[in-house]
């Protein structure tokens, strides 16, 4: 038997799955996922070595395409953001 999924609407602004805690919802909306994210980059760039980062973000999550545009990644194509070692530099 296939149990249906949850669904939000646009004003809820929750998601569905995975269920974060009550106290989650407190976080949001605080900058803690672009300071994470600026580190995770950071590490990327500086400790890895690498060159490119491509970030795969669902066309409907404007939050986290948001997230992505204030740590300096680029829209590649619809739902890819991607990152190049020089504009990370500038922008750690």
């Amino acid at each position: 038997m296939v149990t249906p999924k949850a669904r939000t609407t646009a004003t809820d602004r929750k998601p569905a799955h995975p269920r974060p805690t009550p106290d989650a919802y407190d976080a949001w909306g605080r900058g803690y996922a672009t300071e994470a994210a600026q580190t995770v980059l950071t590490y990327a760039f500086q400790t890895l070595g690498l060159d490119r980062v491509i970030a795969d973000i669902s066309p409907h999550n404007a939050a986290s395409i948001r997230v992505a545009e204030k740590i300096g990644m680029k829209q590649l194509q619809a739902g890819r953001m991607v990152a190049v070692a020089s504009a990370a530099a500038g922008a750690a």
